[in-house]
């Protein structure tokens, strides 16, 4: 994976560094307080065969930014030149390269982060406290600093959809039934023959762009409020970084379209009143499928656990925490003697009284 950084702003006033504020949601200096406000435009979205002509022509970002490698893990990230990290933020190894190309093409739009760093480690730190499986050693050891701002790339489609269908449904019904002498209560399905037509439109289908957030993730992140992402800016990087997109658009409309076809799915068995349904068949077209390729904040935590990296995630617009926290040997195990205690004890308390003991 690489990085992207960007040179850094001085404060006209005291020539301190400025960084973007999520909380405030403009550019302040980290010595002064000064601030300058960011433009704010509404991402355009564009159709699907414009989209993919264009990264064939290979955009290039700004001159601001350069590219970081990690060795180890494979991350790229975009930073701003001037603030790049030494560190991977995704398995906090300092083997770093930094490639004169793999930027990628640059973003249409962007999502701003709305919550600062310190919040996203409250964040975690409640749910970590919740959490009465947590590693100790991880309750002990987990700070603010190992937490990194980063925007991830992600494709959105909107796309209208026309077509026909043909599939068996199935519905379920219970019957009582006579086998080997007992009687007992089965299931079984009533299927039939369905045909129909679909005109849906699907709006803000999100792909994951990159190659270090999966899709599994990314859905467990939102909602994202895709509807207000503004036409991206150099500035929203400042103290932050950005991956790169490593997928080609068609591809990410091929996952889209598998994400279509099982609402539509889900769509015939509603319509049809149905429980379960099998060889279905879907002939649909897709009319005036619009693109834009966004960037989504979120907030990297990483550990170490049993000799590996892991990460937790943070929605950088809701706080909402996403990942699997390391368990506590110690409580596992003492769970699982004290299950097995338990049950030994239920076994005895029954032996005891239907008579078989005692």
């Amino acid at each position: 994976m690489s990085f992207v950084e960007t040179n850094q702003e001085r404060c006209q006033n005291c020539g301190g560094v400025k960084e973007f504020d999520a909380v405030v949601s403009a550019i302040v200096c980290r010595n002064c307080g000064g601030r300058r406000a960011v433009e704010r435009k509404a991402a355009k979205r564009q159709s699907l065969e414009v989209a993919i002509r264009g990264q064939a022509q290979d955009k290039k970002w700004t001159s601001e930014v350069e590219v970081m490698r990690c060795n180890s893990c494979g991350a790229t990230e975009i930073f701003r030149k001037g603030n790049i990290s030494d560190v991977c933020p995704f398995c906090h190894s300092v083997h770093i390269d930094r490639p004169d190309e793999g930027k990628g093409n640059p973003p249409g739009g962007i999502i701003p982060f709305k919550i600062s760093r310190e919040q996203a480690f409250e964040a975690i730190d409640k749910k970590v406290k919740s959490n009465k499986w947590a590693s100790r050693a991880f309750k002990d050891t987990f700070r603010v600093d190992t937490i990194k701002g980063l925007y991830t790339p992600v494709y959105c489609f909107d796309s209208k959809v026309e077509g026909g269908y043909s599939a068996r449904v199935g519905e379920t019904f219970q019957v009582r039934k006579n086998i080997n002498g007992q009687w007992h209560t089965v299931n079984e399905v009533r299927w039939r023959t369905v045909n129909g037509r679909v005109n849906q439109v699907f709006e803000d289908i999100l792909i994951e762009a990159g190659n270090k957030v999966s899709t599994y993730t990314l859905r467990e992140l939102e909602p994202y409020n895709v509807k207000g992402a503004l036409a991206f800016d150099i500035s929203f990087l400042k103290g932050f970084s950005a991956s790169c997109a490593t997928k080609e658009i068609q591809q990410g409309f091929n996952q889209a379209k598998a994400v279509m076809d099982g609402r539509i799915r889900e769509l015939i068995k509603r319509l049809n009143n149905a429980a379960l349904i099998q060889d279905i068949q879907i002939n649909v077209r897709h009319n005036n499928t619009q693109f834009k390729y966004l960037l989504m904040p979120i907030y990297v935590a990483t550990f170490n656990h049993k000799g590996k990296a892991q990460n937790l995630f943070v929605n950088g617009e809701s706080g909402k925490v996403v990942g699997r926290l390391p368990k506590g040997s110690k409580k596992v195990a003492g769970a699982i003697i004290g299950g097995a205690l338990l049950a030994a004890a239920g076994v005895l308390i029954y032996l005891f009284a239907s008579g078989i003991l005692g």
